[in-house]
């Protein structure tokens, strides 16, 4: 799914799949309970755990549902760990009892447990390079069923700061870039949206307007080549009179 073997049917069907036979009360097992003959038990992990919450997260998913499920996902099992003593720290694995089951090689503050850092800042929050050094970015949330979220990216050329609001109908993104920079901001869209760049109005609905460089790919709208500096794209419905 991460690699774009999967097309979006698959992907659907693959995480539907894994939601129907490895889901436990603490996330994601490595295998299911009931796979014959398997050669490891059934246990969690945070590494394979984290590429199925980034998997989730970036599925084509027009309604959010899988994205609030790869939310979910973090929430449950990364919150059992922060939850649980030592607390503040992610583990290694951990048993089908939700215990790290401390032995000779388990860790309990594990580098290959901190995927969520990841997905939260590149999905979430939705800022990621598209050229060497982040001379050239994309700022593309994906909100799940959250309302806002908020950061800030260190990049050689100094911090690109985001943060996004949803207040009803209308989506709102704020991004502060520094100088020598460029980016793709999008929002994500439900249907036909006005969309305005620090005001000015870049598409109308169905197409780009005022020579803006805007396009749709059906859940968002996109608007490439914005400079650097403060800018703020807003997505609000378009209501027909």
């Amino acid at each position: 799914m991460l690699t774009g073997v999967a097309d979006p049917a698959q992907a659907r069907s693959a995480l539907a799949y894994l939601s129907r036979t490895s889901s436990g009360p603490y996330g994601a097992l490595t295998v299911s309970p009931q796979t014959p003959n398997a050669a490891i038990s059934p246990m969690y992990e945070p590494l394979p755990s984290g590429f199925e919450a980034s998997a989730r997260l970036a599925a084509s998913d027009p309604d959010g549902a899988l994205a609030e499920s790869g939310l979910d996902l973090i929430r449950t099992f990364w919150g059992h760990q922060l939850a649980a003593d030592p607390g503040g720290t992610f583990w290694e694995k951990a048993g089908t009892d939700g215990q790290p089951g401390i032995a000779q090689f388990t860790s309990l503050a594990h580098g290959w447990a901190a995927g969520p850092t990841v997905s939260l800042t590149t999905q979430v929050l939705g800022v990621q390079p598209t050229g060497a050094g982040f001379a050239t970015y994309s700022v593309s949330p994906t909100p799940g069923g959250l309302r806002w979220a908020q950061g800030r990216v260190p990049t050689p050329h100094g911090a690109i700061s985001a943060s996004w609001r949803r207040s009803g109908s209308a989506f709102t993104l704020t991004v502060d870039s520094p100088h020598g920079t460029s980016g793709r901001l999008a929002v994500p869209v439900h249907g036909a949206a006005r969309v305005t760049l620090d005001g000015r109005t870049v598409w109308d609905g169905t197409r780009a307007v005022g020579g803006a460089h805007a396009g749709s790919d059906g859940t968002t709208v996109y608007v490439d080549g914005v400079g650097a500096g403060h800018h703020t794209l807003t997505a609000r419905p378009v209501h027909s009179n």
